[in-house]
């Protein structure tokens, strides 16, 4: 920052000389101004020129921000999202863009770490198949509480009881990636979609109601978690309940962690089958994200 400073300081000449006065022929002025901890874009328009290329692209970086924005607030909710689980997109025209394989919501940005559909060569999550059945935005997360209920052999029935008002569905495991996106249907309208022993889908019109949903999905789980939980001396672990505990070593306290939350809560955990640990552990996809 000292530096950045320093540098600006010694060319504040050069910018009287030659930066400012080019405000007073240019058909456009733009700047960037940050805002509660978000930079927007902001521009004049001096003659009238250039005003559909300029809103365009004002367009275009207010969506990549909102994008960034809702990875940050993801990320920065333990309750939602762990270590490396979770992907976002945004449908924007004729072009498709998803959080890349690997990267954790927190290190988005509007530069890196997410991929544009036909443009670059960074490798999109394997669930790109998935998310583009989907609506405008669309939230995968592994959210804490959801997973609890969503890793256990009660979870279809718990899940009726507690959003049947919402429009959902309830998918069976499948290995994520291809074979997950094959059991999903087409649907461009807000819904919701539980993966058991994985996570939670949230499809939606705008980045504002993908957080407020999931957020909402997860308090839910939470509270009717809290008011059956009781203390328990803890039980033996066979096995994994979702597949980054396969993936990711530092995800082997939380599957334990799940597991006896679950138990608490007079819940039984659906472990995941040897061939189903197995398929996981061979996939490329899953060697390269992790």
């Amino acid at each position: 920052r000292e530096q950045v400073l320093n540098s600006i300081a010694l060319r504040a000449d050069d910018d009287k000389k030659y930066i400012q006065p080019q405000k007073q022929c240019a058909d456009i002025v733009a700047r960037f101004r940050e805002v509660s901890g978000r930079t927007n874009l902001e521009f004049v328009l001096k003659t009238g020129r250039g005003k559909k290329l300029v809103e365009a692209l004002k367009e275009v970086y207010d969506k990549q921000n909102d994008f960034v924005n809702l990875c940050r607030r993801l990320a920065g909710d333990e309750d939602l999202v762990e270590h490396r689980g979770g992907n976002v997109s945004y449908k924007y025209n004729d072009k498709f863009v998803i959080t890349a394989s690997g990267a954790k919501l927190k290190e988005v940005t509007v530069f890196k770490n997410y991929y544009v559909d036909g443009c670059g060569d960074t490798r999109p999550s394997m669930e790109t198949e998935m998310h583009k059945k989907l609506g405008a935005v669309v939230a995968h997360t592994h959210p804490y509480y959801v997973n609890i209920i969503l890793c256990s052999n009660e979870a279809e029935e718990i899940i009726h009881d507690l959003f049947d008002t919402y429009d959902y569905e309830f998918i069976e495991y499948k290995t994520p990636g291809k074979k997950l996106s094959d059991l999903i249907k087409e649907n461009k309208k807000p819904c919701v979609l539980f993966l058991q022993n994985h996570g939670l889908v949230v499809s939606s019109l705008s980045f504002e109601d993908a957080w407020k949903t999931t957020k909402k999905i997860s308090e839910r789980c939470k509270s009717w978690l809290d008011a059956r939980a009781k203390e328990t001396r803890g039980s033996k672990v066979f096995g994994a309940v979702f597949p980054d505990a396969i993936v990711y070593k530092e995800n082997l306290d939380l599957n334990k962690e799940i597991i006896l939350f679950m138990e608490s809560c007079g819940l039984t955990p659906k472990y995941l089958m040897p061939m189903e640990v197995k398929e996981i552990k061979e996939m490329e996809e899953e060697k390269y994200r992790s």
